[in-house]
């Protein structure tokens, strides 16, 4: 999961959401002191939407059609390709508008800006103004996030046109996603009404 299926999966508490869209910048063990109990909270369901993700056996099957040279980075490439296609079935999976649901949780997000990690902070917010995740919705916009995406990784990797990855397998892939996304659905909203979401 991405930036787009954290925050569609945060659910309605803007803590939360705010917490699940810095789960990719926040590592390790969070101390009692850090964030409020609503951030922790999203941030702790961001690690768990993730491993569950990479323990499902739909994803497995998208990575298997990723070729060899690209498949050690077929986890990352997955990620990226759910979000496209969570994007172009936008309508499906929710009574907003894309366009709406990003103006609010981007309000939400850049009103928390003073507590992101001083490392990620430019980049967070260059995320949602050089509108990274609405690139994701065209296979172009996805070329062009490959190519930042392979720019920034120091090591030599093939990240650099993924998206012809998912255009050899598109049908298969919406398919397969259109499988996964109503049951990991199910599964945030089971994390939302626990009691107390642990690592």
């Amino acid at each position: 999961m991405n930036y787009l299926a954290h925050i569609r999966l945060a659910g309605d508490d803007p803590e939360c959401l705010i917490g699940n869209f810095l789960g990719d910048f926040v590592k390790g063990r969070l101390p009692e002191d850090c964030y409020t109990p609503g951030i922790r909270r999203g941030i702790m369901m961001h690690r768990k939407i993730d491993a569950w993700t990479d323990s499902h056996e739909i994803t497995r099957e998208c990575v298997r059609l990723i070729s060899p040279e690209r498949r050690r980075w077929g986890r990352v490439i997955l990620d990226i390709f759910y979000d496209h296609l969570l994007a172009v079935n936008w309508e499906s999976y929710s009574n907003e508008s894309l366009r709406d649901f990003l103006d609010r949780a981007y309000g939400v997000i850049l009103g928390a800006a003073d507590i992101f990690p001083e490392r990620a902070a430019a980049r967070i917010i260059t995320i949602i103004e050089d509108g990274w995740i609405e690139k994701y919705r065209s296979v172009s916009g996805l070329s062009v996030v490959f190519e930042g995406m392979s720019r920034r990784v120091r090591r030599k990797n093939p990240l650099s046109g993924s998206e012809r990855e998912l255009v050899a397998h598109y049908d298969e892939m919406n398919g397969h996603f259109n499988r996964f996304f109503p049951e990991i659905l199910e599964y945030a909203k089971r994390l939302e009404k626990a009691d107390e979401i642990q690592t």
